[in-house]
């Protein structure tokens, strides 16, 4: 794991943020969709 790469490529940060956003949402739309279904 080369902490060098990571840090010198602020666009992959920004990546991995999205992506735990975008789990965050579709997380919250499933517990809604099961919540109404219930």
């Amino acid at each position: 794991m080369a902490q060098n790469g990571c840090r010198a490529s602020p666009r992959w940060q920004l990546h991995i943020v999205v992506v735990d956003v975008s789990f965050s949402l579709i997380a919250v739309k499933h517990f809604d969709f099961e919540k109404s279904a219930q």
